[in-house]
């Protein structure tokens, strides 16, 4: 009988618990109310528009971060806490230093994170491929990757910037030293690093996105008020299940307390 209690208190966690850990840090409103954060780019740490870009004054937002998966080399560079981070679409601008709001709406949507205010009217889901590079790339150990600014961390930024935006198709365009326009959707035009880390990628194994998860960010403008989107990036949030565990666990621990005092 005893035992029967037992499991259904284990039961009774799992039934309450689960549902809100699944949506921590997110919430799951549909407006841009997921607070407001910072974003620029730091000499040495980013190539001309792309990353890295360092988000901070996150504290009293839903963003979830979860910085423990951050190395030292990729989290609290110039402001504490921050993270470094890259961007997933071309179409929307950014500048360096902006104040922005984060959406509730699509940072943990279904089938999986998805960049909402892509080129296309439908955005982009997040490629399984892009969220093993960036995951690497936050723990410190993605391969071929120069995390010194002074050896050359901002060219490794601008390859895996490039590698992002092909595995996400973006319409990725620049001009060669003839001022003749390519396009990254051919992996021949692609740098030799960023086609490394393309590789690297494709040869991953990864099948779902892990971690990661896209932040749609936007500007508010309160006097109109009107809407304008802002690049979306990368985050790596907290595993639900590691949580809801934890939380079991503590609950568990409860129970056996109660069970020796009786």
């Amino acid at each position: 009988m005893e035992m029967r209690k037992f499991f259904a208190v284990v039961g009774l966690v799992a039934l309450f618990v689960a549902p809100t850990m699944a949506t921590e840090g997110f919430g799951n409103g549909s407006g841009y109310d997921g607070g407001q954060v910072f974003f620029k780019q730091i000499d040495g740490y980013h190539f001309h528009y792309g990353g890295e870009f360092t988000i901070y004054n996150y504290d009293d937002t839903k963003l979830g971060v979860d910085l423990a998966k951050y190395a030292d080399t990729t989290k609290n560079i110039s402001h504490v806490p921050s993270f470094q981070t890259f961007c997933v679409e071309l179409s929307d601008n950014f500048y360096s230093g902006s104040q922005v709001w984060v959406s509730e709406a699509f940072l943990d949507g279904t089938p999986g994170s998805h960049s909402y205010s892509s080129y296309t009217s439908s955005g982009v889901d997040l490629n399984p491929r892009t969220a093993y590079l960036y995951t690497e790339f936050a723990k410190g150990t993605l391969d071929g990757y120069i995390y010194d600014p002074e050896e050359g961390r901002a060219e490794s930024a601008a390859a895996l910037q490039e590698a992002i935006w092909y595995l996400q198709s973006q319409p990725y365009t620049k001009w060669t030293s003839e001022g003749e326009i390519i396009y990254a959707f051919d992996p021949e035009n692609l740098s030799e690093d960023a086609q490394y880390f393309v590789t690297l990628a494709e040869n991953s194994g990864w099948e779902t996105i892990g971690n990661v998860r896209v932040m749609q960010m936007y500007n508010l403008n309160v006097a109109d008020p009107s809407i304008s989107s802002r690049q979306d990036m990368l985050v790596i949030v907290p595993t639900p299940g590691a949580i809801l565990l934890a939380g079991i666990g503590t609950t568990l621990i409860g129970v056996l307390r109660r069970r020796k005092a009786m």
